[in-house]
C-alpha cells in the first residue's frame, strides 16, 4: 500500500467532515464541488536502504499535501472542523503492519493567499515514513 493509498483509506474510514476528491492529473470541475472539500497529493522526499543484504528494508520519507478548500462566503466552520479532524485522526497514525506511519500533522498553512476570490484554500502537511522490502536488486 502506498502512503497516499494509506492516507485515502484512513480518510474514508474515519468521520471526516468534508469529502476528499481525486485531484491529481485530472481536470477539476469546481462548479460541481460542495462548499468545502479536500484534495491530496503525495510527494516523496528521500528513499534509502535501512538494512544490508540482497533484499534490504527500504525506507521512504515524504509528505502528503492536503488542500482544504472552502467556498468564499460560507464561513470557516467546515474547514476548521476538517483541520481538527486531521489532527485527531492522522497524528501518530500507523498501519497495523507498521508499513506506513504518519508521525505528525503540520498546518494549516495558507496555500493561496491571493486566490481567485471564489475559493479559500489552506494546506495541511502529513509527513510519512513508509517501509518495504526491496526485492529487485539495484543495477550498478
Amino acid at each position: 500500500m502506498t502512503p497516499l493509498d494509506a492516507f485515502v483509506s484512513r480518510w474514508n474510514a474515519v468521520a471526516m467532515p468534508i469529502p476528499l476528491f481525486a485531484v491529481v492529473n485530472i481536470r477539476v470541475d469546481l462548479d460541481g464541488k460542495p462548499d468545502a472539500w479536500a484534495g491530496a497529493l503525495d510527494q516523496g522526499d528521500t528513499q534509502g536502504d535501512v538494512t544490508m543484504g540482497t533484499n534490504p528494508w527500504t525506507e521512504l520519507h515524504g509528505q502528503i499535501f492536503v488542500a482544504l478548500i472552502g467556498k468564499s462566503g460560507t464561513g470557516d466552520a467546515l474547514l476548521a472542523a476538517a483541520i481538527e479532524a486531521m489532527r485527531e485522526h492522522f497524528q501518530g497514525y500507523r498501519l497495523a503492519d507498521d508499513a506506513v506511519r504518519f508521525p505528525t500533522v503540520i498546518g494549516p498553512e495558507d496555500a493561496a493567499p491571493n486566490g481567485d476570490g471564489m475559493w479559500w484554500q489552506v494546506t495541511m502537511r502529513v509527513p510519512y515514513v513508509a517501509q518495504a522490502r526491496r526485492v529487485e536488486p539495484l543495477v550498478p
